[in-house]
């Protein structure tokens, strides 16, 4: 594709800082850019306005972008602001678009500023390019430059005038930032301060954010609510079908709730309407709450017709509940049917922790109405934490109407330290109910995870693990699990493994332990509540094995894709654990598979499945699979089973 290029520069020399753009100078063709001139004429009409795209633009002007330089446009800024600002009138733009069918260049050393006017959608710049790249306080071919680099975005008075319509429209851009970029909602109704990072477009985006933690926690990038109704920092980062953007951060980011108005997040849609969003952190990055009422950091991460979200953890990742009620740091991971939203721990650490006011979450939602969304520890550690405030649970609501296939677990804990517990505020819990309403899903531990109650009134880890019509949860332990009960009142460890559900298990095939807090809270307060299923597997049977072999002969079998529970070597017998095989033939299929992909692994001569209330025999290829009930096989003292 044959694209001229557009080149918009604002450089600060280390003089003084006037209010607005000097000066810009115009020049044709790719020769090497030269120190501006400027007649006394020009100068003092650029004092009251820009050159953008060869015609002078007012600060309430407006300026389009129909007819393309012939070669390449330089605009330079001798001074250290430029404002870009939407008029007093409807469709006042400051700028139309900087880059329309070109391949736009946005170099800032200095300060700029890009607001929406006081008419209605009178934005600061509609849409800045197709194609392009953004420096922010770096010099493209020299050292960075952090001290006056910085670029504000803001919404601005009037209804719906934007900071920014869209960076990107039907194409990509590269923006690398070394100083700070702060993006805010304006006073007017819905006036954010960009409506859409990337809108519609077909190519991969990338965003590198450098800049590193500032002094006094100045971000390198900030994005926060507004005053105004719905005046979000953001409304959508990628919006439709082909949107992708990449994330990769050295440095800090903020996000947060209004300060002002209710209801007004930092962020309304992360990946919405099939977009897609990638961040690799390895900064400093803070997602949280405002101190206006439902003000969450971030309304929907994923939404509608299939829209990916993804954050890969290297440093740390902070969600918290904000000071407003009900402002959570995020609202929901994954909101619609199709969609999915997934967090990573690397090798940093990721904390998810309640607010300082009523049911202030960390996260209200991991997947509501079919969405799926699952949080992975593969090293590090991660906490799930209540708050001070009442109700400001770490996580209030798992998986909510949603099926996630059990192969698949919603929070896999691999090789890290996993802690879910309460907080200290009234019924401050961890995880206020995990599986709800029809939800099912998996929670899996291979290493440490501690569930565990807090400090103030019932403030349990978990209240309900299970909870509603319809709900089914396991929990499969294949490491070390502590369940134990906190210091304040009704501080369980679980209430519930299961309330109201249809289903609640834990599977264990390790190390599980359940104790009393220290003011002698239980582990777990009720198993089963309401003619519901709730069992914990694998524990009178690791118990009874270490009775007969010893902790040396006994081998807590795991390896990935295969479900035998234990192995012992000196009679060479695999012995899977299942509370009720049944009659389904894919259920009993399931269980032979396992052992034979044990065989694979180990020498076999005996199979035997242990079951509540089950006995009879599988006539298998490989060899007959004994099925008996637990009593039965406790009493075998002779192990002739």
């Amino acid at each position: 594709m044959n694209k001229k290029n557009i080149v918009l520069e604002n450089r600060h020399p280390g003089g003084g800082k006037p209010s607005v753009a000097q000066a810009f100078s115009k020049k044709f063709s790719r020769k090497t850019t030269q120190s501006p001139h400027f007649k006394p004429a020009a100068l003092a009409r650029a004092i009251a306005g820009v050159f953008v795209c060869g015609a002078l633009v007012g600060a309430s002007g407006q300026a389009r972008c129909d007819e393309p330089p012939i070669e390449e446009e330089y605009l330079n800024d001798i001074g250290a602001t430029v404002l870009l600002e939407g008029g007093a009138t409807e469709n006042a733009y400051g700028l139309e678009a900087f880059a329309t069918d070109l391949f736009g260049i946005v170099e800032n050393l200095g300060e700029l500023i890009i607001r929406g006017g006081s008419g209605n959608a009178a934005h600061g710049i509609k849409n800045l390019m197709l194609a392009g790249d953004i420096y922010n306080g770096i010099r493209r071919y020299g050292s960075p430059v952090t001290a006056d680099a910085n670029i504000v975005i803001q919404g601005g008075v009037g209804d719906e005038s934007y900071g920014m319509g869209s960076i990107a429209s039907r194409d990509s851009f590269t923006t690398q930032n070394y100083g700070t970029i702060n993006i805010t909602g304006g006073q007017g109704t819905h006036a954010v301060g960009i409506q859409y990072v990337l809108d519609n477009t077909s190519y991969e985006s990338r965003i590198h954010n450098y800049a590193e933690l500032h002094a006094s926690d100045v971000y390198g990038i900030t994005i926060a609510g507004g005053k105004g109704e719905k005046a979000f920092g953001i409304d959508s980062v990628a919006n439709g079908r082909g949107s992708v953007l990449k994330i990769i951060g050295d440095g800090g980011v903020l996000i947060q709730g209004s300060a002002e108005t209710q209801s007004v997040y930092g962020i309304n849609v992360v990946s919405n309407n099939a977009g897609v969003v990638d961040i690799d952190n390895s900064g400093m990055f803070t997602i949280t709450g405002g101190t206006a009422d439902y003000a969450s950091g971030i309304q929907s991460l994923a939404k509608d017709n299939g829209a990916q979200f993804s954050i890969t953890n290297n440093n740390m990742l902070v969600i918290k509940g904000g000071a407003g009620n009900g402002a959570s740091g995020v609202n929901c991971m994954s909101c619609s049917p199709d969609s999915m939203a997934a967090i990573t721990n690397g090798l940093g650490e990721i904390r998810i922790v309640g607010g300082s006011n009523t049911r202030a979450t960390g996260m209200e939602y991991l997947a509501y109405g079919g969405g799926k969304a699952k949080i992975v520890v593969d090293y590090g550690q991660v906490l799930i934490q209540g708050g001070i405030g009442a109700q400001s649970f770490g996580i209030a609501t798992g998986i909510y109407d949603s099926i996630i296939s059990i192969s698949e677990p919603v929070i896999d804990n691999k090789h890290g330290r996993l802690t879910i517990s309460g907080g200290s505020g009234l019924s401050a819990q961890g995880i206020s109910s995990l599986f709800v309403n029809g939800g099912q899903g998996l929670v899996q531990n291979e290493r440490q995870m501690t569930i565990t109650g807090g400090s103030g009134p019932d403030t349990k880890g978990i209240n309900a693990f299970v909870n509603g019509t319809g709900a089914v949860g396991k929990l499969s332990n294949h490491g070390m699990l502590l369940i134990q009960g906190g210091t304040g009142q009704s501080a369980a460890g679980i209430g519930y493994l299961s309330y109201n559900g249809q289903e609640a298990v834990i599977a264990n095939s390790y190390t599980l332990t359940i104790l009393a807090g220290n003011s002698g809270q239980f582990g777990i307060d009720t198993l089963a509540y309401n003619n519901t299923i709730a069992t914990i597997e694998n524990t009178l049977v690791a118990i009874e094995l270490l009775r007969r072999y010893g902790r040396e002969e006994v081998v807590f079998f795991y390896k990935r894709d295969i479900e035998v529970d234990f192995y012992i070597p000196q009679e060479k017998i695999g012995i899977q654990v299942c509370v009720r095989l049944g009659t389904d033939p894919d259920t009993i299929a399931r269980e032979i598979v396992a052992f034979d992909k044990m065989e694979k692994e180990v020498e076999l001569k005996r199979r035997i499945i242990i079951t509540s209330d089950e006995e009879k025999t599988l006539r298998c290829d490989r060899g007959d699979i004994a099925v008996v009930p637990a009593w039965k096989w406790m009493l075998d003292y002779e192990r002739k089973i």
